[in-house]
């Protein structure tokens, strides 16, 4: 079976059970901690992968040893997430080409190995590579003592999203407020900070302007005295603002909270998610 489908905290825990072994290839935070703590609640064992730049990590979580024990999780590694200032865009921090190659075959090769029960699987260590001189180095970890127990979902992107507006200065709308703000024809400016190819997926209108070009922008385009701007999840909108704000001080300038991923979810959920 397979499934061609967004994993939420709604349909995750149906999906799950159907599988014995869970790979995580995923890019964003959000979902590396569900798919964590969906694993730990249905006690299933998860092989984790993520790569940044010229360097990937591989470890496998919530694996079961001899005595039936569960090994150390993501949270244990990474009880919280980063603020999300602090976490580069992939023009910022891409990767060549070849590296995620070498960390899905890792990973590949974790599986195999949980399956059949050979050699010792990467369970309370974690595996990092560096491209540029091939080396390898294995980091032992353990359980953090005082972690709660996992017991239920949560909203991942309010999890991992929140501070993002913790900028001074920059406020923020929720997505419902931006919806009555359409509804009612409000005289205001929407922009969009994302990229062309973004755009071509899903947009909710407005004025595009990618982040790359942002200073570019005009008072005869910036036609009113608000202006909401938004991108994928609300990081690169508060970036924007911070460099409008010093060319448009009149203006007042808010991020859209949560980013049009959020207006999919709580408002327009036709919309593509991407």
């Amino acid at each position: 079976d397979h499934h061609i489908e967004i994993i939420t905290s709604v349909n995750i825990l149906e999906l799950i059970p159907l599988y014995d072994i869970i790979v995580d290839a995923t890019d964003n935070f959000p979902v590396r901690y569900l798919l964590n703590d969906a694993c730990i609640i249905t006690g299933k064992p998860l092989v984790y992968g993520s790569i940044y730049r010229f360097e990937g990590q591989v470890s496998v979580f919530n694996v079961k040893n001899d005595r039936g024990e569960f090994s150390a999780n993501y949270r244990d590694l990474y009880p919280v997430p980063p603020h999300p200032s602090a976490v580069p865009d992939c023009s910022e921090g891409g990767v060549l080409g070849i590296l995620p190659g070498i960390i899905g075959s890792i990973q590949a090769t974790e599986v195999i190995k949980i399956i059949t029960c050979i050699g010792n699987v990467l369970a309370n260590k974690l595996l990092i590579y560096n491209l540029l001189d091939h080396q390898m180095q294995t980091i032992n970890y353990t359980k953090r003592k005082g972690q709660k127990p996992i017991t239920q979902l949560i909203d991942y992107e309010e999890f991992c999203n929140s501070g993002i507006n913790e900028i001074v200065g920059i406020k923020s709308i929720k997505p419902h407020q931006l919806k009555e703000m359409l509804d009612k024809q409000q005289s205001f400016t929407l922009i969009d900070v994302r990229e062309a190819y973004e755009r071509e997926i899903t947009h909710i209108g407005g004025l595009h302007q990618p982040l790359s070009q942002i200073a570019e922008l005009t008072d005869n385009e910036l036609k009113h005295n608000d202006v909401v701007v938004y991108c994928r999840t609300g990081k690169r909108s508060s970036k924007a603002i911070e460099a409008l704000k010093t060319k448009f001080p009149e203006k007042k300038f808010i991020s859209l909270d949560g980013g049009i991923l959020a207006w999919i979810d709580k408002v327009d959920t036709s919309l593509p998610r991407y």
